[in-house]
Order: C-alpha cells, then structure tokens, then sequence
C-alpha cells in the first residue's frame, strides 16, 4: 500500500481498533482447530466506504492472522444489482479475498422499504460461513444515525446510534471506523487508487439519511465546522449513559426479579417510575424485544399501579409479558406443539414455555437413586393429570395444584410436568409425589422454572 500520511489515517484507524478489541473473545464460533485460522468476512457493497475497508483489511488480515472473506448481499431493488454483485466478485477476486454472495427479497413493511432490506440484509450476513462481519460504517454514518432518532424521539438507547461491536442473529459485528470521517476514507481511496460504484439512490432526498448527509450536515458545517464529529460524540457519550443505566437495572434486578425470573410488580413500583421504566425497558432488550415507545411505557407503568388485573401488557411477536396476581410474566409462545423432553443429566432445559433448571440437593426434591432405573422425561401437560402427594390419600389434580400455588391461568395449560417412565413424580416448585421424595441425607433434584 501507498504510505502517505493522509491514507495511513485510516490504517491507523484500524491498527487502534484491533488494539482495542479481542475478536477471539467475539467470535460466533471458536475455530474447531487451533491451528486454523480464525475466518471473518467484510460486508462489501462496491461503495466507496466498503471498499476502502476491503481492501485495509485484505492487508491487515495477514498482519493479524486470519482469513477474510468478501461478503455482498444482492437486494435485487435496482436495475443495476447484478453489475453491483459482478463488481464486487471481481475487485473480491482481485485482491485474493474469496467472495460470498447471497440474494434475498425484499418486501416492505410498515417501518418502510429500508428497514425491511436492512433486516434482511443482516439476516444474510448472519448465515455467512465466518466468525465475524466487519462493517464500514464511519462517524458521517454515526451522526446521520443520532439526527434520525432525535428527530424521531428516542431515548437514550435509541441515541447510542451504532456501536462498535454489536451482535444480530447470533453474529458478532465490527464497525472499526465509527471514529474515521467520510473525507478520510474518501482521500484513503484517491491516494491508493481504489475502484468503487455510486449508488445513484444516495441523492435521493426522499430518503431521510440522503436529505441529512446533503442538506442538512452542510448547513451546520457552515455555522460548525466540527459539526458531525461532535455530534458522532455524542452517540458514544450516549453509549456511556445506558451503560450506566444497564448496571444500575441489574442491580434493581436483584429486587424486582424473583428465583422464577418473575417481575415482582410491588417491587418495581417502589423503585420509582423513571427507575421501573429503566428495569422494565432492559428487561425487554435482554429478551430480544424492541422497547416500548415512551407513551406505551408510560401506559404499562399506569396500568401497573392500578388494582386492575388485566392480564395483556406487552406483545412482541408471539412472545407476551403479562400479569398474573403480583406478578409480570414473559412467556415465549402460548400456542406449541406437545413435547418430551428426556432429561440426560444437563442443568439447563430450554422449553417451548419457560426454562427449567435442575441441580442436586440434599434432603429435598425428587429422590436420585431412585429414578435412576426409569427415563425421565420433562412432558407438557395433556389435561386430567392427577399426583399422589400423600399415602392412603386420593391423588390430588395438577391444574388444582397450580391454581392453589398462584399460577396464573394463562400459563396452567404451558406448565412442564416431570415424569419416571410412565409416572408423574413432580410438578416443578410446587409438588414431588409421595413415592419419591428425597429424605435426609439422600440426593435429590430439585427443579426450578423460569419463564
């Protein structure tokens, strides 16, 4: 490479990121052998950001030992796509960095056209035969993204805009040039004499990013010239704030969530409301969901404090939070198939509904020694089941049982029984039959559930 100081810029851009950042600790997948090379892939488009990447990398892949691969996702939106896809092959081809293709569809949905290619477009990358996906978004990127959520609303989550590593999908992404501008990758690119393609779209004011990059971010340069490196500041003091807020709701965590993974609605109240909407708001970006708009999260906070036990409080996909009694309960699906899950000596048990946890204790839970002849079998309910809890006793009904232990009505149906062979010897935290409890001094496996 050409190794004036202007290009080294970018390069040493890359060089403090690498730095920084312990990829092996990021890697989707360790390599099966310790002798291979780890594999990472750069997502191209035949821009000019994407392609000064491409080819930094091509380069810094020897210098830090791994392989890289090319990665370019055909939308098929545009007459000129597959000259894109061929451009992109080719320049892949011409630096010996092996490509990856991958064609999808698009259809709009009710947050528009480029939010539903960029779904799919991440989704593409995460099926990609690497470790990793490096993305060349840079601080121009940085501030577009922070104008667009301001102007829509966002919280402080919303304005952290893009992170330097992220995952999606299961798949670690890179964005080493969050803190290079646009001008630098520009002079990189005229300096090393690199190809890349306009995307004629990138003028087109109707798209919002397009009327910021080219209208906007020029009239505040005229008036602040450091404009978009301040306001690309911005989005990582914003990083640093809801890293704060996210240790300050794991530490109310230990109030409001209870051994079943239960939101404890008296709890969460006492905390305060800006901190019950701070839990409530991490609470559900660890399980996958998009966060509540401020009206909704307001709406879910009033509803909460009121004495009504409506049950309905937050849809996200076919997952629910909803209430039952005190508390708030987040069930993955209501509606699946029967299961039988054979239980071969793990700790943890993903179910349809809910996560069942197993560790031995002393004294208490289901007795060891004695199931070790029979399978057993985690199963969901079928209806009419029936356990017998004490001797010379009639055998109690389950759905009894969980009504009379408070679980609410909407998890009855869903709620996992654990049988040896063909007989039901437990009911997770609530009952193990009679037969096959542990006594003193005797192993047993006690059974926690956590929706």
């Amino acid at each position: 490479m050409a190794s004036s100081r202007k290009s080294d810029h970018l390069e040493n851009i890359l060089e403090k990121w690498f730095a920084c950042h312990d990829l092996n600790g990021s890697k989707s997948e360790p390599s099966p052998n310790l002798s291979e090379k780890p594999v990472y892939g750069v997502a191209i488009s035949g821009g000019m950001d994407s392609m000064a990447l491409l080819h930094a990398l091509s380069a810094f892949s020897s210098r830090y030992n791994f392989s890289l691969f090319a990665l370019h996702v055909h939308h098929g939106l545009h007459p000129l796509a597959d000259h894109w896809e061929d451009f992109c092959r080719h320049e892949a081809q011409s630096l010996g960095v092996p490509f990856w293709g991958a064609r999808v569809q698009i259809k709009a949905t009710g947050k528009g056209l480029e939010a539903a290619a960029r779904q799919r477009r991440y989704e593409a990358l995460a099926k990609a035969p690497v470790q990793g996906v490096f993305l060349a978004h840079h601080e121009n990127d940085q501030a577009e993204t922070l104008l667009i959520r301001l102007c829509r609303g966002s919280g402080i989550l919303g304005l952290t805009a893009m992170q330097e590593v992220t995952r999606q999908n299961g798949m670690p992404f890179f964005r080493p040039l969050l803190r290079l501008s646009k001008a630098s990758i520009k002079t990189y690119i005229e300096q090393e004499g690199i190809r890349y393609i306009e995307d004629p779209s990138n003028v087109e004011r109707r798209f919002a990013r397009n009327l910021i990059r080219h209208d906007v971010l020029p009239l505040l340069q005229s008036h602040y010239p450091q404009a978009i490196t301040t306001i690309a500041k911005t989005a990582f003091h914003m990083q640093e704030s809801q890293l704060l807020l996210e240790t300050l709701a794991r530490i109310d965590a230990n109030d409001v969530l209870d051994d079943k993974a239960r939101i404890h609605i008296p709890s969460l109240l006492a905390l305060g409301e800006p901190r019950a909407k701070n839990f409530l708001r991490f609470f559900l970006h660890q399980k996958g969901a998009l966060p509540p708009e401020a009206k909704h999260l307001q709406e879910i906070i009033k509803g909460l404090k009121s004495m009504s036990q409506q049950a309905f409080v937050f849809t996200e996909g076919k997952a629910i939070l909803q209430r039952g009694g005190d508390y708030l309960y987040w069930v993955d699906s209501f509606q699946s198939e029967p299961f039988c899950v054979l239980w071969q000596g793990e700790d943890i048990i993903k179910l349809p509904q809910g996560t069942l946890l197993i560790h031995k204790s002393i004294g208490e839970g289901l007795n060891l020694e004695k199931i070790k002849t029979y399978p057993l079998t985690i199963r969901s309910r079928q209806g009419g089941e029936k356990i017998l809890l004490q001797p010379n006793r009639p055998r109690q009904k389950v759905k009894e049982l969980l009504r009379l232990h408070g679980v609410p009505a909407f998890l009855r149906d869903v709620y996992p029984l654990v049988y040896a062979g063909d007989t039901l010897v437990a009911i997770p935290q609530i009952a193990i039959a009679t037969d096959w409890q542990a006594h003193i001094h005797e192993t047993g496996l006690y059974f926690n559930l956590q929706w």
